[in-house]
């Protein structure tokens, strides 16, 4: 509240800081016109011209307030709403956003070739027929002419590996009987894109030059050269100077075959890894409209050189070392007379860009849909290949669409808090979500720690053990008592032995009776824990999407990529196991009473419409609870509902009626098989194989934590409802 206080002779005025809104700037303004201009003014109507000019201070004042609000809260990342903001947000955590997350598939390619014949005591493939096939071929979408997919490797027939088929008779010569084709197979990943290319012009040098491509949804960078043939390699940040680089041995001058050792041919090693430090770098961004962007560099070399090397000798760009005389100039661009110390900036020259386009949920396609080569490049080049087919024998998987501004929150914020490394579960979970989209996406992720296979019974075997090692150690060491004289003695002695003078000792932990039980399990355990291979420390359980849109498990192609993936973050004591969760679908049941003169079909439609937002398959998570009440309380806001009677989760049945009454629903929501004569017939697919009992929470008596509540399984586990127009019924009375 203001008021006047003397200081040094003078009266000063205080005013009130804490008027923000316009009601309370209005009154602060009316009171301390009172206060302070009481001889001024004296009309406080609401209609009066003063009041006006009140009115419009405090509307003034009250705007302004907001916008300081609005813009000190777009200054936080877990407040801030604006996309633009967000993304300059995230780069300070080093969180790269994803305009687009393409799909993968396992593409499997058939090559036949003609027999050769000129041994017939020994017919075998026509070696000069075998194709090599570089990165990149395209193949097109039946469904969807307008979504292609590139292989990421080279397809090689000349090799073979454990995951391809040696070349097999294919057709034999109806006339002659002899073999006349031979078929092989090769299995590689594809990825969801359209490869293309621009070429930029750039003038003089720029500090961190930013070129965005002219496209969105651009998936990765491929390559970029210079008019000099010289290559700009991509990193995640600019001050990094190591880049890995993968080399096929066919595009390797220095190799003739992809086996290192001529005199064995069982051991090909199609790749050669080598490092280079370069300081023709650039780092990539997303711009605010999904384009992507090409940032370079600080300075130019005058005469550069890509150094290549077995072992990586970082330079000391810029710094001046103790009791040396060396003293650098600052980094000038246009001199261009020393090394750039965040990489070069490309000056006179053009760039010729060749990215990836494509990907998002529309690239999730079914099984054989892929099956029309568009283009391919053999090595050597002009080969035919009208002998090459191509299928994809399971569905894509993993594409997704744009990161929303509450993804790119959470993600940027869990990528801060790893901050390169995996130590905890969630670091482990958010390094999974935030995998790169070259390799591959998952639609949930939940961490555990790992090992534990064994039951809580069991754990307490390992616990009853320990003491029981030491009863014995403190009761048999002594002199004369038992056979064991010394820790020595009892390192040596027979396992079984051992059991048996325990069972006399102390019978507190063993009987003679489970002696043999006993033994066994201990030595199932020791056996288990002697192989740190067996013993995995992280367990990681993920799920993924099929081309609906509905939960899946994720094919063995993603899981590797996840576990290379890993491999750089994780510390080293860790072994990581990956393992396919658990989905539970179920339905919804739901019974309202309506306000008269509603139609009961819009009614109807509107619920139904809520509960569909409200399990959006993107929201559930592992381990998720499933409340009526939640339900209830979104069925009370729609307009004309005037009670909720019940809600119900179920897969098969309605738990309010008696037992005996038809299921709920047309099909099982569950999976369910029979065995006849030791065969395994599934009689219900629409499933995926889980049964899970709600009616025990359904029942007042037997329910854990009230009627409705529907906890999660002991496995990892989501629960999803996969037919949303089938699955959710409901009855308005």
């Amino acid at each position: 509240m203001a008021n006047n206080t003397i200081q040094n002779g003078y009266s000063q005025q205080i005013t009130n800081y804490l008027s923000r809104d316009f009601n309370k700037l209005k009154h602060s303004l009316v009171e301390y016109t009172k206060t302070y201009f009481p001889n001024v003014y004296q009309d406080f109507n609401e209609t009066s011209p003063g009041m006006m000019l009140l009115e419009l201070n405090a509307y003034v004042g009250d705007v302004l307030n907001y916008y300081v609000d609005d813009s000190f809260k777009e200054m936080m990342l877990p407040l801030t709403e604006d996309r633009r903001n967000l993304l300059n947000l995230s780069k300070a955590t080093g969180y790269k956003p994803r305009p687009v997350v393409p799909s993968f598939v396992d593409l499997t390619f058939e090559l036949i070739v003609d027999a050769d014949t000129s041994d017939l005591n020994n017919v075998s493939a026509n070696a000069s027929q075998f194709l090599t096939l570089d990165a990149g071929v395209r193949v097109q979408s039946t469904s969807n002419p307008d979504i292609f997919f590139e292989t990421l490797q080279p397809i090689d027939f000349k090799t073979s590996s454990s995951i391809d088929d040696d070349f097999k008779i294919d057709s034999i010569d109806a006339d002659s009987g002899i073999v006349a084709k031979f078929k092989g197979k090769r299995k590689v990943m594809a990825v969801s894109g359209e490869s293309k290319t621009t070429t930029i012009q750039v003038g003089t040098a720029e500090q961190f030059k930013k070129i965005v491509l002219p496209e969105t949804n651009v998936i990765e960078i491929l390559n970029v050269t210079d008019d000099n043939n010289n290559v700009w390699y991509e990193v995640d940040y600019l001050a990094q100077e190591k880049v890995p680089i993968s080399t096929y041995y066919a595009q390797d001058p220095n190799r003739v075959s992809a086996y290192t050792d001529p005199n064995d041919s069982n051991l090909p090693v199609p790749y050669s890894l080598s490092f280079i430090r370069t300081t023709k770098r650039f780092t990539t961004e997303m711009q605010e409209d999904n384009r992507m962007a090409l940032v370079f560099g600080n300075g130019i070399k005058r005469q550069g050189q890509t150094f290549e090397t077995t072992f990586l000798d970082i330079e000391q760009e810029g710094i001046s070392l103790p009791k040396t005389n060396f003293s650098p100039e600052p980094l000038n661009t246009r001199v261009g007379q020393f090394y750039a110390s965040l990489g070069e900036a490309p000056a006179n020259t053009s760039l010729t860009i060749k990215y990836r386009v494509g990907g998002g949920s529309v690239s999730n396609v079914a099984s054989n849909d892929l099956v029309t080569i568009q283009s391919a490049t053999t090595i050597p080049a002009s080969l035919s290949i009208s002998n090459l087919s191509v299928k994809n024998e399971t569905p894509s998987q993993g594409g997704r669409n744009s990161d929303s501004v509450s993804e790119i929150r959470h993600s940027a914020i869990a990528n801060f808090a790893t901050q390169g490394r995996c130590v905890t579960k969630e670091d482990y979970e958010a390094r999974v979500m935030s995998m790169l989209p070259r390799y591959g996406s998952i639609a949930k992720v939940y961490c555990t720690t790992g090992g534990e296979l064994w039951s809580q019974d069991n754990n307490d075997l390992v616990t009853r053990l320990k003491d029981l090692m030491s009863v014995m150690m403190t009761r048999m060491l002594d002199a004369g008592q038992g056979a064991y004289a010394s820790q020595e003695d009892v390192k040596s002695v027979d396992l079984s032995d051992l059991f048996t003078d325990l069972v006399g000792i102390d019978n507190q932990y063993f009987t003679a009776n489970d002696k043999d039980e006993w033994l066994a399990r201990y030595e199932t355990l020791r056996q288990f824990t002697s192989n740190n291979n067996n013993l995995p420390t992280v367990d990681i359980y993920i799920l993924s999407y099929d081309f609906n849109g509905n939960l899946c498990l994720p094919t063995a192609l993603i899981k590797q990529n996840i576990k290379n993936y890993l491999a750089q973050f994780r510390i080293l004591s860790d072994k990581i196991r990956l393992i396919d969760g658990y989905i539970i679908n179920f339905g919804v049941l739901f019974d309202v009473l309506a306000y008269p003169n509603y139609d009961k079909n819009i009614i109807k439609a509107k619920c139904i419409e809520k509960i569909k937002k409200h399990y959006d398959i993107k929201t559930m998570q592992f381990k998720e609870i499933l409340y009526t009440t939640e339900i209830q309380s979104l069925l009370t806001q729609v307009e004309g509902v005037k009670a909720v009677n019940d809600v119900i989760f179920t897969q098969d049945r309605d738990f309010s009626l008696p037992e005996s009454s038809p299921q709920a629903f047309d099909n099982l929501l569950y999976s369910k098989t029979i065995n006849i004569d030791g065969e395994t017939i599934n009689i219900n697919d629409r499933g995926y194989g889980n049964l899970y009992d709600f009616e025990q929470f359904f029942n007042i008596e037997n329910a854990p934590q009230g009627r409705g509540v529907v906890l999660p399984s002991v496995d990892p586990s989501v629960f999803e409802i996969k037919n949303m127009d089938t699955d959710i019924k409901g009855v308005v009375r």
